[in-house]
């Protein structure tokens, strides 16, 4: 290879290995500010125990406190619609007395 074709070489190799360390720069800065956003979000990821972990299990763990927290909201739901149902009874009871 002549010197002008090892140096053109040389030079893609770099671009391309400058392009992909930027590439992953900026997937560590969007991991980085996700796990701000849940720790603003999720109160107990900034317990001192959290303070030490991976973000891996910081995932993790918040993958599971939002299961925890969509099997409450189902409970909730249930809780909410037998309410109303019973409050409609009522109402409908309360309503077949006479006035006065």
């Amino acid at each position: 290879l002549g010197p002008r074709l090892a140096r053109l070489i040389m030079s893609k190799s770099a671009n391309e290995k400058q392009r992909h360390n930027e590439v992953a720069r900026r997937g560590r800065e969007r991991l980085n500010n996700l796990i701000k956003s849940l720790r603003r979000v999720v109160p107990w990821l900034n317990t001192p125990e959290m303070n030490d972990c991976s973000k891996v299990v910081i995932l993790e763990q918040t993958v599971a406190f939002l299961e925890f927290q969509r099997v409450q909201l189902k409970v909730l739901q249930q809780v909410c619609k037998r309410l109303h149902e019973e409050n409609a009874s009522l109402l409908s009871r309360i309503q077949r007395f006479p006035p006065g």
